[in-house]
This record gives structure tokens, C-alpha cells and sequence, in this order.
């Protein structure tokens, strides 16, 4: 069956990941490998890139975005505030319980964060402002134990399972069309998917000096090609 430009890029990176973990030749660098691809990929429309949902768009959606539905902007803007400060993978994000965040007396707290591609838990900060919007989430869906980003019901009641993980990418994507009417200057058109957050506190770690090293644990990657690709882009 036909395979798109996006899936076979995912298997080519994993072919070459798996070769350099086990200190192979890898042997996606091999001239008839790239003939190949090229061949296959003539004529086929390229993937597009998701870009980096940086911090100053999220502070201007955590401060304005305003859709008509309370009920959605609260979650939407709970799940961005924490998707932006834990770095979260959207399986990692939707999997977040009250029971696994820590709230302290300083209006700060801790998400502890299962991060199955490395598996292993992270706590990971919480401030003041993204505490804000997640307990204004909370107390408003009235939940107090369990997932804590539900399905919202047709009828718009919150219900008591988890979303999926496909509905972080769609409620990015949500936030950025709202955002793009709203204020087209503030807001330019972004191509948002569900790890648009990590990649965009990847780039502000890097523009904040903070070394690869450390942006690696955080993002919890194993493989330095993403964030070395962000601290390339960023200028350093």
C-alpha cells in the first residue's frame, strides 16, 4: 500500500537511529538508500514541518483566547500551559492525573511526568501562571481525582474519560486558528501539532543559553538530533 512522504521519513530515521545505538555504519547515508528515497518520493507532496509554538504565543493565548466556550477554552488553555511547561509528549500529556501533580502554598507545584520513550518519571515545574490556568480548568470541570484533560460531550458536559492523544494536535491546531483571527500580527499563521510546545521550550532553552545536555533530560530524548536541529535554527 502507498505510504506517505511523513511515514517513510519515520522509517528511515529509525532504521538510522537503531544503527547508531548499536554503533553500526548507517546504512540510510549509503548513495543507493538515497536514490531510492528520491525516487519514491518524486511527485509525492512533502511533509510539512511543525513549527515551534514558542512562549510568547502561548502567554498571548493563555491571555486572550476567547472562542465562545468557556468550557473548551479552560481545558485548551490548561493543556497548552502544561504541554509548554512539562515538555510533555502528547501520550504523556493526556495521561497526567490530579493525583500526579503537587500543588504547593506558593501557587507553584510539580506534574510528575511518565516519559515512556526513556521510561522514566520526571517531575517537572509548574509556575504560578500555568498553576493558574490548570486549577481555573479544574474547578471549573469539577475534577478532583483522575485524568485530568476529559472529553467534552457532544451535549458539553464534561465526561470522566481521558481524550485521546490525536486531540492535543487538534486543540493546538484550534488554539492557533482562534489566535491567527483574533490578532493576525500578533499571532502569525503557525503549522501546529501536538509536539509544537516541546519544540518550541526546546528553542527558548536554547536561546536562554541553557546547554544541549540539559535540554535532552527535559524533552527526554535519547537522540540529540532534534534539539541540536532547534539550537542550529535558534542561531547559536
Amino acid at each position: 500500500s502507498a505510504r506517505s512522504v511523513a511515514t517513510i521519513e519515520r522509517y528511515v530515521s529509525t532504521i538510522a537511529n537503531a544503527h547508531t545505538l548499536a554503533n553500526l555504519p548507517d546504512p540510510t547515508r549509503t548513495a543507493y538508500v538515497k536514490g531510492a528515497y528520491k525516487q519514491f518520493t518524486r511527485g509525492r507532496p512533502a511533509s510539512q514541518p511543525k513549527q515551534a509554538l514558542r512562549w510568547e504565543h502561548v502567554r498571548l493565548a493563555l491571555e486572550t483566547l476567547n472562542t465562545g466556550s468557556l468550557t473548551r477554552d479552560l481545558r485548551a488553555k490548561a493543556m497548552l500551559a502544561v504541554a509548554y511547561s512539562t515538555m510533555a509528549r502528547r501520550a504523556e500529556l493526556v495521561a497526567l492525573t490530579v493525583e500526579r501533580c503537587h500543588l504547593d502554598d506558593e501557587g507553584e507545584g510539580t506534574a510528575l511526568i511518565y516519559m515512556s520513550k526513556v521510561d522514566r518519571e520526571e517531575p517537572r515545574f509548574l509556575s504560578q501562571e500555568v498553576v493558574v490556568h490548570l486549577k481555573a480548568w479544574l474547578h471549573h470541570a469539577g475534577i478532583i481525582s483522575g485524568p485530568i484533560f476529559r472529553r467534552i460531550e457532544n451535549t458539553g458536559a464534561i465526561g470522566t474519560r481521558t481524550i485521546h492523544p490525536q486531540e492535543v494536535a487538534r486543540t493546538l491546531q484550534r488554539i492557533g486558528r482562534a489566535m491567527s483571527i483574533a490578532s493576525e500580527e500578533a499571532w502569525p499563521s503557525l503549522r501546529l501539532g501536538a509536539h509544537s510546545t516541546r519544540i518550541g521550550a526546546a528553542h527558548d532553552m536554547v536561546a536562554a543559553g541553557i546547554d544541549l545536555t540539559s535540554i535532552m533530560h527535559a524533552g527526554g530524548w535519547n537522540d540529540p538530533k532534534m534539539p541540536r536541529s532547534e539550537e542550529r535554527r535558534v542561531g547559536k
